[in-house]
């Protein structure tokens, strides 16, 4: 049961990911926080905490 907890928290952070990549990639311009949270109805702080993730492995 642990196990499908944890991929089941992956999935949703992958879901995130995948919507930050298309949103920052796809109109080849920078874009601010607030309008990725406008875009994919995360919150700022869930943006920017992935965000902070993701450069880890940069």
């Amino acid at each position: 049961m642990i196990d499908y907890e944890i991929g089941d928290n992956m999935n949703r952070f992958y879901k995130r990911y995948s919507d930050l990549i298309f949103h920052l990639l796809n109109n080849n311009k920078w874009i601010s926080i607030a309008e990725l949270s406008e875009k994919t109805e995360y919150s700022r702080s869930t943006i920017w905490r992935d965000l902070e993730i993701l450069s880890l492995f940069s």
